[in-house]
């Protein structure tokens, strides 16, 4: 059995042709998939796709490069984990790879996040790229 454990499939590049990508991923041999979330505005179209296909789901959260929306606190988030087609809290963390800059919102937005859901047992995927610095810092709970 493969799982695709982290794809866009809800994506306007793939979102136009569901029937087609679940096709060939089924022809690789992937049987499930995990559809992330990357804002809470988007979530309700990653929702939609796996309500729909009994081998998508879905996690909730707000990629770390995505700011101006909706501020995904942790009271909102496990309640929108709180759906049976969704089986993980994320994205969420810190990603410095395509940002420069002041990133302290970031780690603002990242720390309350992370350290609440770490006490959960709702599984959670924490990104962390290009952040070796601030990383360990901004997770561990306090």
């Amino acid at each position: 059995m493969l799982v695709d454990s982290h794809c866009h499939i809800n994506f306007p590049e793939l979102a136009g042709d569901l029937e087609g990508v679940l096709s060939r991923m089924r022809a690789a041999g992937v049987t499930h998939a995990l559809c992330v979330s990357v804002s809470l505005e988007t979530f309700p179209q990653v929702l939609a796709i796996a309500e729909r296909f009994d081998n998508v789901y879905a996690s909730v959260g707000a990629h770390p490069n995505e700011h101006g929306g909706e501020e995904p606190t942790p009271e909102k988030l496990c309640e929108l984990a709180s759906h049976p087609r969704v089986i993980a809290i994320g994205e969420t963390g810190l990603d410095y790879y395509r940002e420069s800059g002041d990133l302290g919102w970031q780690r603002e937005r990242a720390a309350p996040v992370s350290v609440t859901l770490f006490t959960l047992a709702t599984p959670y995927f924490h990104r962390g790229r290009n952040c070796s610095l601030t990383c360990g810092t901004t997770t561990r709970p306090r």
